[in-house]
């Protein structure tokens, strides 16, 4: 009777009152989908975006939508027969959205009998095929691979460059490479580090990367001017790489003439290789000699992460007048130092960097600390 009475008052009334489901927040889901046609899978590049995606946002749907009698996408079922994607469920009757955004479904028999605009969205049609494409185990297991040896990949060149950190890199002919070494000797015995391709490039390494990331890694490029340098591609793309990277260029004359020098380095300051003692060059007893190097740690190493920030917090290791000792890593010659600039990079958390800044002490009156980096 209730309902007849309700019934009555709605056929009566100009409005329509209508009761909603209890939906409380708990029950409520947040979902994202992708929808792409045949027409926009076009190539290889696109099907690697595609599975990428389908990857990094597993919680996300994929449909892919298909027209009525159209050419499928041949691409994609060839790999879908390849098994490196799964087409998971297909339905039926979907349109395009008379807006143009995305696709609407319409029920079988073409819309309710009391909607014209379902209507004429069927009749304009085409009508379309939804497929839910889903991720192989296989596919799954190679991206993560992949992902992988990426990381790695990254983390060992950002590891080479923190841990290669030199004064001075040596350019050369190799038909110089006796006057190159004296010049390395003189770098070294002034507590100096040197870089010298002859010397430290690593056997079966990339050659063209080692010698990239020393340049980047180096405070000066020391030029070895000679008639053979001045024919060598490899020296000329060296200063070039260091004139770049806005290096301190020494260019060192030997059997050579200022007047036979490229224009940018003969505005330089050069020094004769038979008249200078090349220790001079380097930072003497008398001026502080200085380390900037990066550190980077990944999520296994957090404790040596947190073993340096403390390290390096203490008062006595940030005072000249106290400092620790700290062996380089190059000469392997212990140095009275102090940190005078600690700088922490967070912003990924796979691999945490620090920033360090070394000055030596050179005072004699300094009581070291017995700690030791």
């Amino acid at each position: 009777m209730k309902n007849e009475n309700a019934k009555a008052e709605m056929e009566e009334g100009d409005t329509e009152v209508a009761t909603f489901p209890d939906i409380t927040p708990s029950k409520m889901t947040s979902s994202l989908s992708h929808e792409f046609t045949a027409t926009e899978l076009a190539n290889e590049k696109d099907f690697d975006q595609l599975i990428r995606l389908m990857f990094e946002f597993p919680e996300r749907n994929f449909f892919y939508f298909q027209e009525k009698g159209a050419a499928r996408n041949e691409l994609l079922f060839d790999k879908e027969n390849a098994g490196l994607i799964l087409f998971r469920e297909t339905e039926f009757f979907y349109y395009r959205h008379p807006r143009g955004r995305g696709f609407i479904h319409i029920g079988r028999h073409g819309g309710s009998s009391d909607n014209a605009k379902e209507k004429a969205i069927v009749e304009k049609g085409p009508m379309f095929m939804r497929t839910l494409l889903g991720l192989p185990e296989r596919t799954r297991r190679e991206l993560e691979i992949r992902e992988r040896l990426t990381l790695e990949e990254e983390f060992q060149r950002r590891r080479r460059e923190a841990e290669t950190d030199y004064d001075v890199f040596v350019s050369y002919a190799s038909a110089d490479k006796d006057e190159a070494g004296q010049i390395r000797e003189g770098i070294e015995k002034a507590g100096g580090s040197p870089f010298m391709a002859q010397k430290d490039v690593t056997p079966g390494s990339d050659f063209a990367e080692e010698i990239r990331t020393a340049l980047q890694t180096s405070r000066e490029l020391w030029l070895l001017v000679s008639p053979s340098s001045l024919k060598s591609d490899w020296v000329l793309s060296e200063w070039g790489a260091a004139w770049a990277l806005q290096k301190t260029i020494v260019p060192i004359l030997l059997r050579c003439d200022h007047e036979q020098l490229p224009d940018r380095i003969g505005r330089l300051q050069c020094i004769d290789f038979h008249k200078y003692t090349f220790a001079d060059l380097v930072d003497s007893e008398a001026q502080p000699r200085r380390w900037s190097f990066t550190q980077v740690f990944t999520p296994a190493e957090t404790d040596k992460l947190n073993e340096l920030d403390k390290f390096m917090a203490w008062a006595a290791h940030r005072d000249p007048k106290q400092g620790f000792a700290y062996p380089d890593p190059k000469t392997k010659k212990m140095w009275l130092v102090y940190c005078d600039s600690y700088q922490s990079d967070d912003s990924n958390p796979t691999l945490k960097k620090r920033h360090v800044g070394l000055v030596h002490i050179n005072d004699p009156n300094v009581n070291r600390s017995p700690d030791m980096l």
